[in-house]
């Protein structure tokens, strides 16, 4: 009860900035659900134990399926919290209407979501991202790429005769 009331005395005391922001920094633990946080919590330093993302002023959880499957994978949800829009299981930066593996629809202009990450440019703002994932990934690639596979990450994994870019190919060149 004593870590309850200290956690909410601390809570109580923070100084909310309502002014602009001037930037914003997205950190995503892919995969780490509240079983995750917990076993580690745990380990680092028992049940009490607070992880230091845990002591940041503003956290948040987000909860995500995919369009068409209740268990989604990296690519649809990342695509979802870039781009506020749910889409196909295995999917990057391009909404519902494409389906897994369909280039031709993915190459239609207005199949493709706009990113956050596109949004600040847009903005004049300053965008970026650091991963220990490949950039080419399915978490950080809906930031910049539009594809209607994740695993179309090089040449050699698109199909023959493809006219879609691979994702390395778009982040270097659009």
């Amino acid at each position: 009860l004593d870590l309850a009331h200290n956690e909410l005395e601390e809570a109580l005391k923070v100084k909310w900035n309502l002014n602009p922001a001037k930037n914003v920094i997205l950190f995503i633990g892919d995969g780490m659900g509240p079983n995750t946080v917990t076993a580690a919590r745990i380990y680092k330093g028992g049940e009490s134990h607070r992880l230091v993302f845990e002591k940041f002023p503003h956290m948040g959880f987000l909860k995500t399926y995919s369009a068409n499957k209740m268990v989604p994978d990296s690519a649809c949800t990342a695509t979802a919290m870039f781009s506020g829009v749910k889409v196909n299981q295995d999917t990057v930066g391009v909404d519902a209407t494409v389906q897994h593996r369909d280039c031709e629809a993915s190459l239609q202009a207005e199949t493709r979501l706009q990113s956050l990450a596109a949004l600040a440019l847009d903005a004049n703002k300053s965008a970026g991202f650091v991963t220990t994932m490949r950039v080419t990934h399915a978490t950080p690639s809906p930031l910049y790429a539009h594809s209607a596979s994740r695993s179309w990450e090089c040449e050699a994994s698109l199909p023959n005769h493809s006219p879609c870019k691979d994702i390395a190919r778009q982040l270097v060149e659009d």
